[in-house]
């Protein structure tokens, strides 16, 4: 990451001079007042009930409307809404500001098995830079396998002690390698949950495939479908390059080590982006999981409601070509 863009993002949270959203201008004060974002148009929208009608408003709207000032506290927090929806679906008066906006930490939740898997990972990473070479990328089953080996904890004791002499670390450099690699750990157990998730929208690749076959010959469906693989070949390329430029981030593990705080800052800028595509994908990514690839209603269902889904978030996507098969 650029020091450019590390020094855009620390001033992002310095801004952050609260830890929750609150509102001076009483149109804020609404019960049942959210602000969402719309993905599609990435514009923001405070959602009311008024009079018992539903209503909403964008936020440009709402200085304009209710003469909020561009130097007032509520403008300021405002922004802070925009920056916070990039990391949770909706934000209410009174919530807490993401950890993302305040200091960059993750406001969501892993699984133990996730830290599991991104610290075995680096471990292998570590042996095999020990013994001269990089570790190919494994799935994680293979990688929490692989740990279990008999010989392994010896190997990884050695690597600690080697790294800590190339890193040239003073004192018990054994432990603070140790604690490097648990730092990593923690960072990359987010790309790991991330990894698990996005696994889902890439099934629904093969589970195109599979009805674009039975469908062969209903020509308006097999269209649907053909357009549907198009207009997501390029979102779920650019999934699959962040994680592949994560792996490569953290596969080189000594210049990662040796260069942490600019690694760890590289893996949450990554982890926003694919979280942001989660917050995106989430809902259809689960229908397509529940699926049967099979002919029938669900399948037909689906398929409009995805061609809808596609062409309303991934317009720009058009280009009328065959998906790789």
């Amino acid at each position: 990451m650029s020091s450019v863009a590390q020094s855009n993002r620390s001033s992002d949270r310095a801004g952050a001079s609260t830890t929750t959203f609150e509102f001076q201008h009483r149109v804020f004060s609404v019960s049942d007042a959210v602000f969402r974002l719309d993905r599609t148009n990435n514009q923001v929208a405070l959602h009311m009930t008024i009079g018992g009608m539903a209503a909403s408003m964008q936020i440009g709207s709402i200085l304009k409307g209710f003469d909020i000032g561009p130097g007032s506290p509520d403008t300021q927090m405002l922004k802070m809404v925009e920056k916070g929806l990039r990391f949770v679906r909706e934000i209410r008066p009174g919530d807490n500001v993401p950890n993302e906006v305040l200091d960059g930490t993750a406001s969501w939740k892993v699984e133990p098995h996730h830290e599991q898997i991104a610290r075995s990972r680096l471990l292998v990473q570590l042996v095999s830079w020990m013994g001269g070479g990089e570790s190919a990328m494994m799935d994680a089953s293979e990688v929490l396998s692989m740990i279990e080996e008999p010989s392994m904890k010896e190997k990884i004791n050695a690597a600690f002690e080697e790294a800590a002499a190339k890193l040239g670390l003073t004192g018990d450099g054994k432990q603070q390698v140790t604690d490097m690699i648990e730092q990593m750990s923690r960072e990359m157990s987010y790309i790991e949950a991330l990894r698990e998730k996005v696994g889902v929208y890439f099934g629904i690749e093969r589970k195109m495939k599979l009805l674009a076959h039975l469908y062969r010959a209903d020509r308006t469906i097999g269209e649907s479908i053909h357009r549907i693989q198009i207009l997501m070949q390029g979102p779920l390329g650019q999934m699959r390059q962040i994680f592949s430029m994560v792996d490569a981030q953290t596969s080189e593990i000594l210049s990662a080590l040796r260069k942490l705080t600019v690694t760890i800052d590289f893996v949450r800028s990554s982890r926003d982006k694919l979280r942001d595509s989660v917050l995106l994908w989430d809902e259809i990514g689960e229908l397509w999981n529940e699926l049967e690839a099979e002919r029938g209603e669900d399948a037909e269902r689906l398929i409009t409601k995805t061609y809808r889904f596609a062409a309303t978030n991934f317009p720009l996507a058009q280009r009328w070509t065959t998906p790789a098969s």
